[in-house]
Protein backbone atom coordinates (compact mmCIF):
# COMPACT_ATOMS: atom_id res chain seq x y z
CA UNK A 1 0.00 0.00 0.00
CA UNK A 2 2.51 2.09 1.04
CA UNK A 3 4.47 1.58 -2.30
CA UNK A 4 1.31 2.90 -4.10
CA UNK A 5 1.61 6.39 -2.08
CA UNK A 6 5.01 6.71 -2.99
CA UNK A 7 5.28 5.86 -6.70
CA UNK A 8 3.20 9.18 -7.74
CA UNK A 9 5.69 11.07 -5.58
CA UNK A 10 9.10 9.43 -6.79
CA UNK A 11 7.46 9.53 -10.50
CA UNK A 12 6.84 13.41 -10.28
CA UNK A 13 10.05 14.41 -8.56
CA UNK A 14 11.74 12.32 -11.53
CA UNK A 15 9.83 13.99 -14.32
CA UNK A 16 10.34 17.53 -12.39
CA UNK A 17 14.46 16.97 -12.31
CA UNK A 18 14.58 15.14 -15.76
CA UNK A 19 12.24 17.94 -17.40
CA UNK A 20 14.18 20.79 -15.28
CA UNK A 21 16.07 23.83 -17.56
CA UNK A 22 19.74 23.09 -18.47
CA UNK A 23 22.74 25.39 -17.98
CA UNK A 24 22.25 27.78 -21.22
CA UNK A 25 26.15 26.99 -23.14
CA UNK A 26 28.30 29.50 -24.45
CA UNK A 27 28.93 29.86 -27.97
CA UNK A 28 31.69 28.63 -29.58
CA UNK A 29 33.25 30.41 -32.95
CA UNK A 30 34.82 28.97 -35.82
CA UNK A 31 38.58 28.96 -35.89
CA UNK A 32 38.24 29.57 -39.87
CA UNK A 33 36.66 32.96 -39.19
CA UNK A 34 39.33 34.25 -36.58
CA UNK A 35 42.38 33.53 -38.95
CA UNK A 36 43.63 36.95 -41.14
CA UNK A 37 44.13 40.53 -40.21
CA UNK A 38 42.03 42.44 -37.94
CA UNK A 39 42.10 46.10 -37.08
CA UNK A 40 40.50 47.99 -34.56
CA UNK A 41 37.03 50.16 -34.74
CA UNK A 42 36.30 50.47 -31.16
CA UNK A 43 37.44 50.03 -27.59
CA UNK A 44 36.66 50.73 -23.94
CA UNK A 45 39.07 50.78 -20.71
CA UNK A 46 36.94 49.73 -17.66
CA UNK A 47 33.60 50.18 -19.20
CA UNK A 48 34.51 53.63 -20.77
CA UNK A 49 35.33 54.03 -24.41
CA UNK A 50 38.68 55.34 -25.30
CA UNK A 51 40.27 56.44 -28.33
CA UNK A 52 44.05 55.74 -27.07
CA UNK A 53 44.37 52.88 -28.86
CA UNK A 54 44.11 53.62 -32.70
CA UNK A 55 45.73 51.92 -34.92
CA UNK A 56 45.81 47.89 -32.99
CA UNK A 57 45.65 45.12 -34.78
CA UNK A 58 45.55 41.25 -34.52
CA UNK A 59 46.92 39.25 -37.32
CA UNK A 60 46.08 35.21 -36.44
CA UNK A 61 47.70 32.75 -39.02
CA UNK A 62 46.61 29.00 -39.20
CA UNK A 63 50.46 28.19 -37.56
CA UNK A 64 49.09 28.66 -33.68
CA UNK A 65 51.33 32.19 -34.31
CA UNK A 66 49.36 35.30 -33.64
CA UNK A 67 50.80 39.30 -34.21
CA UNK A 68 49.39 42.16 -32.43
CA UNK A 69 50.65 45.63 -31.17
CA UNK A 70 48.94 45.67 -28.49
CA UNK A 71 51.78 44.69 -25.78
CA UNK A 72 53.20 46.82 -22.99
CA UNK A 73 55.61 48.61 -25.29
CA UNK A 74 52.69 48.78 -28.22
CA UNK A 75 55.50 47.44 -30.46
CA UNK A 76 54.75 44.62 -32.61
CA UNK A 77 55.30 41.23 -30.93
CA UNK A 78 54.70 37.66 -32.57
CA UNK A 79 53.26 34.68 -29.88
CA UNK A 80 52.12 31.85 -30.31
CA UNK A 81 48.69 31.37 -29.30
CA UNK A 82 45.42 28.48 -28.72
CA UNK A 83 42.22 28.91 -29.65
CA UNK A 84 39.34 26.71 -27.85
CA UNK A 85 36.58 28.17 -29.84
CA UNK A 86 35.47 30.65 -27.23
CA UNK A 87 38.80 31.82 -25.87
CA UNK A 88 41.96 33.50 -27.29
CA UNK A 89 44.94 32.25 -25.08
CA UNK A 90 47.64 34.43 -26.51
CA UNK A 91 51.34 32.41 -24.68
CA UNK A 92 54.49 34.30 -23.87
CA UNK A 93 56.13 35.92 -20.83
CA UNK A 94 52.96 36.66 -19.72
CA UNK A 95 50.05 34.56 -20.98
CA UNK A 96 47.00 36.41 -21.96
CA UNK A 97 43.14 35.21 -21.85
CA UNK A 98 41.05 37.05 -24.38
CA UNK A 99 36.70 36.03 -24.21
CA UNK A 100 35.16 36.03 -27.13
CA UNK A 101 31.85 38.12 -27.94
CA UNK A 102 31.12 38.17 -31.57
CA UNK A 103 33.03 36.61 -34.14
CA UNK A 104 31.70 36.46 -37.75
CA UNK A 105 33.43 37.01 -41.11
CA UNK A 106 34.22 40.49 -41.09
CA UNK A 107 33.88 41.31 -37.28
CA UNK A 108 35.55 40.12 -34.05
CA UNK A 109 34.85 41.50 -30.67
CA UNK A 110 36.55 40.52 -27.66
CA UNK A 111 37.28 41.21 -23.73
CA UNK A 112 40.55 41.12 -22.08
CA UNK A 113 42.58 42.37 -18.98
CA UNK A 114 45.40 44.35 -19.99
CA UNK A 115 47.73 46.18 -16.94
CA UNK A 116 44.73 45.53 -14.63
CA UNK A 117 42.52 46.98 -17.04
CA UNK A 118 39.26 45.32 -18.07
CA UNK A 119 39.49 46.27 -22.23
CA UNK A 120 36.54 45.44 -24.62
CA UNK A 121 38.19 45.57 -28.20
CA UNK A 122 35.43 45.54 -31.53
CA UNK A 123 37.62 45.05 -34.52
CA UNK A 124 37.03 44.17 -38.21
CA UNK A 125 38.80 41.94 -40.52
CA UNK A 126 40.95 43.59 -43.00
CA UNK A 127 40.75 42.53 -46.31
CA UNK A 128 44.09 42.23 -47.90
CA UNK A 129 44.78 44.60 -51.45
CA UNK A 130 45.10 43.27 -54.27
CA UNK A 131 48.43 43.87 -56.46
CA UNK A 132 48.34 44.63 -59.64
CA UNK A 133 49.83 41.54 -60.90
CA UNK A 134 46.90 39.06 -59.28
CA UNK A 135 44.45 41.75 -60.61
CA UNK A 136 45.73 40.62 -64.01
CA UNK A 137 45.29 36.97 -63.40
Amino acid sequence: MILHKLFPLVLGLTIFVACGEDEPKAPTYDKEYLIGRWELTDAWRSNKKTETLTGIYYEFATTGKMNTNFTLDMTDGEFPYEFDGRNIIQKGKMDRSYTIDSLTRETLIFSTVFNDSNFKLALVKKVPVESEEEKEL
